[in-house]
């Protein structure tokens, strides 16, 4: 497959685009490196507002479990499947 020589230069247009989005969106869902949003889920406009959680005490932790339960999950789905 053959792409104009600018090809790279439309990649890094696009990439600063989608980062300015991606930061834009981090930004509205409350959430950042030094903390975490009150909820697991964000409320967009017009939805309703998700179950508050009392704090992630540990996000490793945390991660760690939700990944263990989400593929507790799935194979439980394929094995009914």
């Amino acid at each position: 497959m053959h792409q104009h020589r600018s090809a790279p230069f439309g990649w890094h247009r696009d990439f600063a685009d989608a980062h300015l989005r991606l930061h834009d969106w981090v930004a509205t869902s409350d959430t950042g490196l030094e903390r975490d949003r009150p909820t697991r889920q964000t409320s967009w406009p017009g939805e309703l507002t998700a179950d508050v959680i009392e704090g992630i005490d540990n996000r490793y932790e945390d991660f760690v479990q939700f990944v263990i339960d989400d593929v507790a999950r799935r194979r439980n789905a394929k094995a009914l499947f």
